[in-house]
């Protein structure tokens, strides 16, 4: 029988909320994305919305305690509308892709390319790939659309409708589990911080 070998090594540089607003840093962190993202074909997601519902079912009843009627109501509509959507294709996500988990380096060195490195892979795995956008979606990128624009560069990759359309579905799925899941370690500033991420999506916040 194989077994499995997980491979570790330091890497350098600085935390990347000290350089969130930096748009070589968000291109750097684009190109850095799409490498991950590339590293596997898998096949498309033909039951996306199937499967969104079904993890919106499993985290009903704890977040029936946090979160309004009519919120929850909110996220279901959004991912039944992704039945509508042609199959997207999955691809090796992060899940957890935004600047707490980025390492800068480069930062401290006038002229010098900057370069990102990720850490933390608890919640990887596959996945449709605007879903690894949310931590930036709704942080470093509100108010700044040069951000947005300097990562997608990077990536390679503009968004268009469908894409927009996952990202606002499964970006408020995201805030049912944090809301859940920040309860449960004691962390209540984080739950309120993604239940109003989801009062921004049903105000109609694009």
């Amino acid at each position: 029988m194989l077994g499995s070998a997980l491979l570790l090594s330091a890497v350098p540089g600085e935390a990347g909320l000290a350089h969130v607003t930096d748009p070589e840093v968000q291109r750097a962190a684009g190109v850095l994305l799409r490498r991950l993202h590339g590293t596997e074909a898998l096949p498309p997601w033909t039951d996306l919305a199937a499967g969104k519902l079904d993890e919106l079912d499993r985290l009903s009843v704890r977040a029936s305690r946090l979160l309004e009627p009519r919120e929850l109501d909110f996220v279901r509509a959004g991912l039944r509308d992704l039945s509508g959507i042609a199959a997207p294709a999955r691809v090796p996500c992060h899940l957890d892709y935004g600047p707490r988990n980025w390492l800068v380096t480069g930062a401290d060195r006038h002229g010098a390319e900057r370069r990102v490195h990720v850490i933390d892979f608890e919640w990887a795995g596959p996945e449709v790939w605007v879903n690894d956008l949310n931590r930036l979606y709704f942080g470093p990128w509100r108010g700044r659309p040069d951000l947005a624009d300097a990562f997608l560069a990077g990536y390679g990759r503009t968004l268009d409708d469908a894409d927009r359309a996952i990202l606002h579905a499964c970006a408020a799925l995201t805030a049912v589990f944090i809301v859940v899941w920040a309860q449960r370690r004691g962390e209540p500033g984080f739950a309120e911080a993604w239940r109003q991420n989801l009062r921004r999506l049903m105000d109609g916040w694009r």
